[in-house]
């Protein structure tokens, strides 16, 4: 079986511009879990934004680029307006996250301005006053931004969630200082109102897999279990793959006419020094042997992907930790 290297970022994105997972998520963030958004409303939007600052002599251009953002079309069926939906996939904790979803939001606004203004120009349809001044008329209104900020991380996210939290602000002046507010969703602590099977197995098995206060042995065959209980499906156990560091190996197995999939994940211990190295490969392989050999994996479906030789080795050092009898 040939083995890819799974991209977090690269992974999370093309899993969230699912519609269906995308709709559940926001409507389960937003509208505990009514259907409000509906999968077929929503189009997907180019993710890169920039900004021409100018000042002076000084000329700075920035450009910002989403994970994810879709367009809610205006829906009479469900009652909502055209409306602008972004991901940020956040891996490790970021203390001036707040500043930087509202980096985000300031460019789609932006954006949304610069188009306005463009369509005006075409048509030519000016006045003089405000709307010169302002290139934009009376009417004319932006879409709102919702942006919602998904921590993959292990640590507690005990840092800003809005502006006012980074700002030393003196009590007198709070509440004329204008507060910015981001949404987090911690994928091992949440109470979402899911609906979307993928998106239930996938915030159910990390929270299996990133509760670091049980061994690892028992995290995986937590996954084992439920994987085995509950029908996952590739697209999840990619995900999950990507943003453990781990490589998901699907076993396809026939029973009374029925596809099954078992999940054996690899933990790749010190990736950057393994990589390159025959040793490192080769203790990387006996550490997975290991973890199979934990789990009750057969013998004969160990042999599938290993030699004779690399199992043999992996049992001498299972005797030899006494981890058989146990």
């Amino acid at each position: 079986m040939k083995e890819t290297k799974l991209q977090a970022d690269v992974v999370l994105k093309e899993y969230w511009r699912n519609n269906e997972q995308f709709a559940d998520l926001f409507n389960a963030l937003l509208f505990n879990g009514q259907e409000v958004i509906s999968p077929s409303e929503l189009e997907e939007r180019d993710t890169d934004e920039s900004l021409v600052y100018k000042g002076g002599r000084l000329e700075e251009s920035i450009k910002r680029s989403r994970d994810v953002i879709k367009v809610c079309k205006s829906s009479v069926e469900h009652n909502v307006d055209l409306a602008l939906f972004g991901i940020e996939n956040q891996m490790k904790i970021h203390y001036a996250m707040p500043l930087r979803v509202m980096e985000y939001d300031c460019f789609a606004y932006k954006k949304q301005y610069r188009q306005t203004v463009g369509m005006h120009k075409r048509q030519k349809d000016f006045k003089e006053g405000a709307e010169f001044l302002s290139q934009i008329n009376k009417a004319d209104r932006l879409r709102p931004v919702v942006t919602a900020v998904i921590y993959y991380g292990s640590e507690v996210w005990d840092v800003p969630l809005c502006l006012h939290d980074m700002l030393k602000i003196p009590e007198k002046l709070r509440r004329f200082v204008n507060d910015y507010r981001m949404l987090l969703v911690d994928v091992r602590q949440n109470s979402l109102s899911l609906k979307n099977d993928n998106n239930r197995n996938l915030f159910r098995i990390l929270e299996y897999a990133m509760d670091e206060r049980r061994p690892l042995k028992y995290r995986r065959s937590d996954i084992l279990r439920y994987c085995d209980e509950h029908e996952v499906s590739g697209s999840v156990l990619e995900t999950v793959g990507s943003i453990t560091g781990s490589h998901a190996d699907y076993y396809k197995l026939k029973k009374k006419e029925e596809l099954n999939m078992r999940t054996i994940f690899e933990e790749e211990r010190e990736e950057g020094r393994v990589e390159g190295r025959e040793e490192g490969r080769e203790e990387a392989r006996q550490e997975a042997i290991k973890s199979m050999l934990e789990f009750g994996i057969p013998e004969e479906k160990i042999l599938l992907r290993y030699s004779r030789e690399e199992l043999d080795k992996a049992l001498k050092r299972a005797d030899r930790t006494g981890m058989l009898s146990v």
